[in-house]
């Protein structure tokens, strides 16, 4: 039997470089601005290091962030489902996979935008009359119980590791009733989180490669299509619907449709065609889209979750995977990109580490990460050493197979 590093190796061969690659990239600079603006703030951090200021037209790459999170996501959907089809499997499992991944995402997502407690000075994850952090704590250590993959080999170990994860879904569904802020609140579900949204795209992504598959048409017409919806309901079209509100109009829209367009790189990569004939419809994509963002930019302006900032995020990431994927899949450049490209096949472990590192801090009682935000080029300094210090641990445990899926 192979090791696991030779497992490991043999699995990434089998991908492509320019995805994990862009994925890893993306996940780490999401984890590094975080770290700046989320639950230690650092002061006096520069506007290009934060989201734009609301009421500005216009946005920073960290607001770009997030759709091309949603870019990749829809890359990768024709590659792992063009996978599953392959191998004959039935359209009833490849679904009850696809919303598996939805729902999971959709319970992170809602586990992580709870930590408002609506109380003065520190407010993130704190419950009504429990220690700062605890409720946080105690929700990640449930998430790694149930979605963490460790390898196991005795059946004890296996049947003992399916009990853990119903213990763990158990406890996150008590953590959610018992949930209470210190302003009498209770658990929140009027938004997604990050996470949720994803799951959302990824849910409408999936739809659309299982009905049009390679019909790059068909999928440029679900694009337009979302864009469309977003405008439109900007404008009162299904003004009070309660499916609309339910799921809200950007993840049905903008955020959304940036995963709908992955859909069209990921069709370009199952093709049997050239390396440049891809990158030629690839940049096809960035140009138009971009033109498109241009001319509807006064529709609404060029801010999240606007349609052209979507259309803008859309023409970037695509020019983003064409550079990633000229020089390390048809160049072969991928020597330095070795460990992001590891990290990329396992991002969303680094980024609920990055959370449950500092919730493990808060119930510590110690003060010294948030006085290191203080100063700004110390606080700057922390974030960048905080994302490479959980990049290698992320590196380390993807190498031993610790793998957190959806």
């Amino acid at each position: 039997m192979a090791d696991t590093s030779t497992l490991l190796s043999r699995q990434l061969n089998e991908r492509i470089n320019s995805v994990d690659i862009m994925r890893g990239l993306t996940i780490l600079l999401m984890v590094f601005v975080n770290d700046l603006a989320d639950f230690a703030p650092v002061k006096d951090v520069p506007q290009w290091l934060r989201h734009m200021e609301s009421g500005v037209d216009g946005f920073t790459f960290v607001d770009l962030i997030m759709p091309v999170f949603m870019f990749i996501l829809g890359i990768s959907v024709p590659l792992a489902l063009g996978k599953r089809l392959a191998r004959n499997e039935p359209l009833t499992k490849i679904a009850g996979h696809v919303l598996f991944r939805v729902i999971s995402l959709i319970i992170m997502g809602l586990m992580d935008v709870n930590r408002f407690s609506g109380s003065l000075g520190r407010p993130y994850g704190d419950m009504l009359n429990w220690p700062h952090g605890l409720w946080k704590f105690l929700a990640w250590t449930f998430i790694f119980i149930v979605w963490l993959d460790i390898p196991l080999k005795s059946k004890l170990a296996i049947n003992g590791n399916k009990i853990a994860r119903i213990v763990g879904l158990v406890g996150l569904v008590w953590l959610a009733v018992v949930f209470r802020t210190k302003s009498g609140g209770f658990f929140y579900t009027g938004w997604w989180g990050t996470l949720g949204q994803l799951g959302w795209a990824y849910l409408f992504a999936s739809v659309t490669w299982l009905i049009f598959c390679n019909n790059r048409m068909g999928i440029i017409g679900v694009f337009v299509l979302m864009h469309s919806a977003y405008l439109g309901m900007g404008n009162g079209l299904f003004h009070e619907n309660w499916l609309v509100d339910l799921i809200g109009k950007s993840a049905l829209g903008t955020y959304s449709a940036n995963a709908v367009a992955g859909l069209y790189i990921g069709t370009l990569l199952r093709e049997k065609s050239t390396h440049m004939e891809k990158i030629r419809r690839a940049l096809g994509l960035a140009f138009f889209v971009g033109i498109a963002a241009l001319f509807l930019r006064p529709v609404g302006g060029l801010h999240s979750p606007s349609t052209s900032w979507s259309l803008c995020a859309t023409s970037c990431a695509s020019v983003l995977w064409i550079l990633l994927y000229w020089s390390t899949d048809l160049r072969g450049w991928t020597k330095g990109f070795v460990h992001i490209r590891t990290i990329g096949t396992n991002c969303l472990l680094i980024y609920q580490l990055s959370r449950y590192c500092i919730f493990i801090y808060w119930l510590s009682g110690l003060t010294f990460y948030d006085s290191l935000g203080e100063n700004t080029t110390t606080g700057i300094t922390r974030a960048l050493v905080y994302t490479l210090f959980l990049g290698a641990i992320t590196v380390i445990l993807t190498k031993k197979r610790v793998l957190l899926r959806v």
